[in-house]
């Protein structure tokens, strides 16, 4: 697992599936990219902020540098770049 740094969040993003089985990333369906919070990173906003691990969240879609853990695609994002927790 991959650990960020600072006021970073792992985020693994969500992605769905076509009618047809086809399978598209949330974030191409032009809708906020929504993920799962996987770990977060050990900053003093971090730390005072609301997120918690296992959170759905919306974040900016331009924001953040895709990672690879195995074989798995996940995205490290400032924690200014998320923008809302799903309630």
């Amino acid at each position: 697992m991959i650990a960020p740094i600072g006021d970073r969040v792992l985020i693994r993003r969500k992605v769905d599936e076509s009618k047809s089985g086809i399978i598209l990333e949330e974030d191409s369906m032009r809708k906020l990219p929504v993920g799962t919070v996987l770990a977060l990173g050990d900053g003093k906003a971090v730390q005072e902020s609301s997120l918690s691990i296992n959170d759905q969240v919306h974040f900016n879609a331009m924001a953040g540098e895709e990672v690879e853990d195995g074989d798995e695609r996940l995205i490290l994002v400032k924690l200014n770049d998320v923008l809302g927790r799903i309630v």
